[in-house]
């Protein structure tokens, strides 16, 4: 609540939960504001004992009892860091949409579509972006 104090003094702005449609693509004008801070910790302690109180945070976080059928509590920040780690494992996936619209960019560029990089494992609809953590390098068949 702070953090939207500060963000929006003049209280124009909507509370989280008025915002009904967060998602719709910019069809409606969704009144957000955002607030970020950045503060050094070692004004206040040093670096290690920071950390090592942040992990013991985590650590309290995760062992707290679990409602039937959740078999995890997240600290924010760690489902996004799973999925760059499964992603750099095992590529990117892109939807069909996503596909289309990254070939219409890359017609407008002048350059080959996605769709028409055909060789196994490169990229296109529901195909790797990056295997094994490395960037795949499609062609077009011939090289």
């Amino acid at each position: 609540m702070a953090d939207q104090i500060i963000a929006d003094p003049a209280g124009e702005l909507k509370v989280p939960l008025a915002i009904a449609f967060r998602y719709d693509e910019g069809k409606r004008i969704q009144d957000l504001g955002h607030f970020f801070a950045a503060v050094d910790v070692t004004t206040f302690m040093p670096l290690d004992e920071f950390r090592a109180r942040m992990n013991q945070l985590v650590r309290e976080v995760h062992s707290q009892p679990r409602q039937p059928g959740v078999e995890r509590i997240y600290v924010p920040g760690e489902i996004e860091q799973e999925r760059i780690a499964e992603s750099q494992r095992t590529g990117l996936s892109l939807s069909a949409i996503g596909c289309a619209k990254l070939d219409r960019l890359a017609e407008r560029l002048g350059v080959t579509p996605l769709s028409g990089r055909r060789r196994p494992g490169s990229f296109g609809a529901g195909h790797a972006v990056r295997e094994n953590g490395r960037e795949v390098r499609a062609t077009d068949g011939n090289g």
